[in-house]
């Protein structure tokens, strides 16, 4: 069953991927990470190679971009590795990246060390970043300067009236776009480049730069219907890529920037987009295949209420982990299952839209 190969922590999982490549006989490549996990115990990014070292045609799968939602990249992962996958031609490979942010897996937190939400931080920090003006009219609810000064029905009150005033898609703008103003808020992008941010490029400088076809695929969690793995794009509408990228794994993939329905928000700085310019001699589709959770209300919550106990010095408070964690790696076997299924199938159209591109 694909439930079994979904680990229940950071350690867990490190080591059953691990293990995985190593009864397959995978090469494996570790990434140290200069901070530490709970109990003192060290940290990596690990990398596994499945084909030739040069090939020309590249599947890369990516986990752990929001720290704690690697765990459900990992079983994914490790679901496909458990099937035996087959044979790749000559000229393939698959390049599988487990828990690129691993201090935010370890420590059940969707962000970085910094606070930095990884998949707003692949910019240009040369140059001055956009300012969320939704994020700023909401930013004292969203991140007191004091935990303790405001109770959340005040917050509550407050983000209800936001919402009366400005609806439902400024509030995930607010929430979701990205801001590089507050680094005590949520969805801060960072003020320079985080450690998971240079170890990526140095991973798709090292394994990607001579592909002509790359397929990069960034596993997450949390938003959509329950269980349900939505494919997502930020392409441009209409170019070579995105009608690439439905041919392979048909129409339902959800253009970010022509799809305001159903993703209600601009973003800047992610990886996807950062995945293609760092291959500027490759075909790239970039994709984020996203699992449904539960209600953004509940995303909203746990990410306010995250940051507030880290104000206050109990980011590491147990019962509250458990509540964000079982958000972005629900308990429930059926999503497992469900999330395996579907990752699995995503993964075999890649392998064949790569095999078969001329």
């Amino acid at each position: 069953m694909h439930a079994d190969c979904f680990a229940s922590s950071y350690g867990e999982a490190t080591l059953s991927f691990r293990a995985a490549c190593v009864d397959r006989n995978i090469p494996l490549s570790p990434y140290r990470h200069p901070a530490r996990g709970p109990g003192g115990k060290a940290l990596q990014t690990s990398v596994a190679l499945l084909g030739a070292a040069n090939a020309r045609r590249i599947l890369i799968v990516n986990c752990g971009t929001h720290g704690v939602e690697g765990l459900a990249g990992s079983g994914c992962i490790r679901s496909w590795l458990a099937q035996e996958p087959a044979s790749l031609p000559g000229d393939m490979s698959v390049l599988l990246i487990h828990l690129l942010n691993p201090w935010g897996t370890a420590w059940r937190r969707r962000q970085t060390e910094g606070n930095i939400d990884l998949n707003r931080n692949f910019v240009d920090f040369t140059h001055t970043q956009p300012v969320n003006a939704y994020y700023e009219t909401l930013r004292r609810a969203l991140a007191p300067a004091c935990a303790a000064q405001d109770s959340w029905d005040h917050v509550q009150r407050r983000i209800a009236a936001f919402r009366s005033a400005h609806g439902e898609e400024a509030l995930a703008q607010a929430v979701c776009r990205g801001q590089y103003a507050d680094p005590h808020g949520v969805g801060f992008g960072g003020l320079e480049a985080a450690w998971s941010n240079t170890t990526f490029r140095s991973i798709l400088a090292r394994h990607a730069a001579r592909a002509s076809d790359v397929v990069f695929i960034d596993l997450h969690t949390g938003l959509g219907p329950f269980g349900h793995g939505t494919l997502i794009s930020t392409d441009d509408n209409h170019t070579a890529e995105l009608a690439r990228a439905r041919a392979w794994f048909g129409a339902s993939i959800v253009a970010l920037k022509d799809d305001r329905q159903n993703m209600p928000y601009d973003i800047h700085g992610d990886i996807c987009t950062a995945a293609r310019s760092m291959l500027p001699n490759a075909r790239v589709v970039a994709l984020t295949l996203e699992f449904g959770t539960f209600q953004f209300d509940e995303f909203l919550s746990l990410q306010v209420r995250d940051c507030w106990s880290r104000q206050e010095n109990r980011a590491d408070e147990p019962a509250f982990r458990d509540r964000l964690e079982n958000f972005f790696y629900p308990r429930d076997r059926r999503w497992r299952e469900m999330a395996a299924s579907r990752a699995l199938d995503v993964f075999e159209q890649a392998i064949t839209g790569l095999r078969d591109c001329p």
